[in-house]
């Protein structure tokens, strides 16, 4: 892939990053990393995206992707796209504390709804 489209890959909406992803276009790792770059840049300005320390688990569950789409597995709509969700919306194992210094402990014990509907779409 040429360097100029790497670099603007956050730009494109989830339909044509999704179409690039299950073509083999792009790898679902360049996507994330894309994301992740252009993060980098404005989360300080915007403090949007909590916490940074989940860089790394996007790039594996993005490396997990792309070995899935090499295998011939089958691949759901939002398969390998890399996604956000609010601090106030369960993801297992993640505080779950809407920004709340007195609830930093709530740890969420299963995913919500939400969460899992887009993993299981492979998001």
């Amino acid at each position: 892939m040429e360097d100029d489209m790497a670099d603007d890959l956050w730009r494109l909406d989830a339909v044509a990053l999704a179409r690039l992803i299950q073509t083999g276009s792009i790898s679902a790792r360049e996507a994330v990393t894309s994301h992740l770059e252009r993060l980098d840049v404005v989360n300080p300005q915007l403090n949007a995206v909590v916490p940074p320390f989940l860089h790394e688990q996007a790039l594996s569950d993005a490396d997990a992707a792309d070995r899935a789409r090499q295998a011939g597995e089958p691949l759901g709509l939002l398969h390998g796209l890399p996604i956000t969700t609010k601090i106030n919306t369960d993801q297992a194992g993640l505080p779950t504390d809407s920004g709340v210094p007195a609830l930093k402990d709530l740890i969420a014990s299963e995913d919500s709804a939400q969460v899992a509907n887009l993993r299981r779409a492979g998001a």
